[in-house]
């Protein structure tokens, strides 16, 4: 009986070596395809969901936060959350009409929750540019009349682009390098010790066609800006000195320093005066916003007002002696609707495109810019 030596023994475990090596490299190929499936459906999952999340912060937008914010700052939107996903929006003002927009949705880390497991953590984001849309009243000049206009005692009336002193940092973004002209008007009186700066022709009166579109646009605008009023009032006197829990009564402090609350100085409200008669305004509290008025507007020497001003009457102003004169800095408009005219003594009016536009953000609502958006991938 011969014996046995075991010839085919090595060849038999090389082989299933071989094979072994190669069902682990199979199974080990599977794993890894399987977990990459796992996480593109869960990156895939957080994108949809980042996407919904600031879609959804857009419907839900929150108008007072939004003008209260300062270029480069940001803050949290609310949104409705993903069950299974954690989500954020933030926004970032970079202007006085644009926001950045940042969602992140991301599972939760560490826990099981809808099958979601640690090692299968995915995270997406996903940013988008939005442009505030406001309703625009006429602005072709600072100061715009749609009737005969008088100005006397000194009465200025700039069309190039001003701002305070201390709106610098806030203004960078919304400045107008081309001046405008000063004044528009049905009819234009003057005395010599007027003056008018401004884009050639300084002052001229509108086309009956462009006439007919400026008073249209003024009716749209007072309308829309009325219907998102923060107060409406109808007493016949707004004082701007009047105060309520430290901050102005009405309109917001375009003070920017120290002692001023900030608070204050973040408010840009809507003010309408519904009182038909004429409306009184005084008070040496520098002031920001948008004022409305149904009737006439009366307006005390030394007022100062950063924003717009629409009045459905006409504008009136007289200077008291010694007594600095009323400043508007933006867009002031009077209609005149009963055709009286309009009387402005020793009055200074000034372009400001960033009054307008912080103004007018109050009113606006966020539209995506379609082609400034981007999202993060693996």
């Amino acid at each position: 009986m011969r014996g046995r030596r075991g010839v085919t023994l090595v060849p038999v475990i090389a082989l299933l070596g071989a094979t072994l090596l190669v069902a682990v490299a199979f199974v080990n190929r599977a794993f890894v395809a399987d977990r990459a499936t796992r996480l593109a459906w869960h990156g895939e999952r957080a994108l949809h969901a980042a996407d919904a999340a600031l879609l959804d912060a857009l419907t839900r937008w929150p108008v007072d936060s939004a003008g209260a914010l300062r270029p480069t700052e940001h803050d949290t939107l609310p949104h409705r959350p993903s069950p299974d996903l954690l989500t954020t929006v933030t926004r970032t003002r970079l202007s006085a009409g644009r926001y950045l927009l940042r969602a992140n949705a991301a599972s939760l880390e560490g826990t099981a929750v809808g099958g979601v497991a640690s090692r299968d953590h995915a995270s997406r984001a996903l940013q988008r540019v939005v442009q505030l849309q406001w309703p625009r009243p006429p602005g072709p000049a600072p100061l715009l009349v749609f009737g005969a206009l008088t100005l006397s005692d000194s009465a200025t009336v700039v069309g190039v682009d001003t701002e305070p002193v201390d709106w610098t940092a806030l203004c960078s973004a919304d400045r107008r390098a081309r001046p405008l002209p000063a004044i528009i008007a049905d009819a234009i009186t003057t005395d010599p010790t007027v003056v008018t700066v401004g884009d050639l022709p300084v002052t001229r009166v509108p086309l009956a066609v462009e006439r007919a579109q400026l008073l249209t646009q003024f009716d749209a605008a007072f309308t829309a800006l009325a219907a998102r009023a923060s107060h409406t009032t109808p007493d016949s006197v707004l004082d701007l000195d009047a105060m309520s829990h430290s901050c102005p009564r009405w309109l917001g402090d375009a003070r920017r320093d120290a002692s001023v609350p900030e608070a204050c100085t973040r408010r840009w409200p809507i003010v309408r005066v519904s009182h038909t008669g004429v409306t009184y305004l005084r008070g040496r509290t520098p002031a920001q916003g948008v004022l409305l008025v149904d009737g006439d507007l009366s307006v005390a020497s030394g007022v100062p007002l950063h924003g717009i001003v629409l009045v459905r009457g006409r504008l009136l102003a007289a200077r008291t002696p010694g007594a600095p004169p009323a400043e508007f800095s933006g867009l002031v408009v009077a209609r005149d609707q009963h055709g009286l005219g309009s009387h402005l003594a020793g009055t200074r009016v000034l372009a400001g495109q960033c009054a307008v536009r912080y103004a007018l953000a109050a009113a606006g609502t966020p539209q995506p810019e379609t082609r400034l958006g981007w999202h993060t991938r693996p």
